[in-house]
């Protein structure tokens, strides 16, 4: 009977130190579905940028068609822009194809910017946003695309 005195609460002690390693398991099983979702996040980010990138590619290539691709030189401003109800409606012209672009751009990229330029015949499309949540335009933490294109 002196024995079983020494026993008591050791099954209390083996319940919490099995909780407090399952409970280490499952945040550790959190931070790794976090991870995953940045991730999911920042490669959807990367395929947009790339999607609107490739996009422009085929504008350039349609306007060099009809000699206009110079007028497509361009350096994206600071502006706002408007996501819902976008038309630009009217006839064809090399600035509603760059507002059309640009209104994507800020739309569907965090503090997304873009600018084209050209040298020697060849285009270079650059399209930078950021994937922080805090968005800071000076900081280095821009995520870029760029693609040259030589129509």
């Amino acid at each position: 009977m002196k024995h079983d005195q020494y026993q008591n609460g050791v099954t209390l002690i083996e319940v919490l130190v099995a909780l407090t390693i399952l409970s280490i398991g499952l945040l550790a099983v959190a931070m790794m579905q976090l991870r995953g979702l940045e991730n999911a996040s920042a490669g959807y980010l990367r395929s947009q940028a790339v999607i609107l990138a490739n996009d422009m590619a085929d504008r350039l290539r349609s306007a060099e068609v009809n000699e206009d691709a110079d007028d497509y030189v361009f350096s994206m401003p600071d502006n706002s822009f408007e996501c819902e109800n976008i038309s630009l409606a009217g006839t064809f012209t090399t600035e509603n194809d760059l507002a059309e672009w640009q209104n994507l751009i800020g739309c569907r990229l965090p503090a997304g910017i873009a600018s084209i330029a050209e040298s020697d015949g060849v285009y270079t499309i650059r399209i930078e946003w950021s994937s922080m949540e805090e968005v800071d335009a000076d900081d280095d933490t821009l995520e870029r695309v760029e693609i040259a294109v030589a129509p």
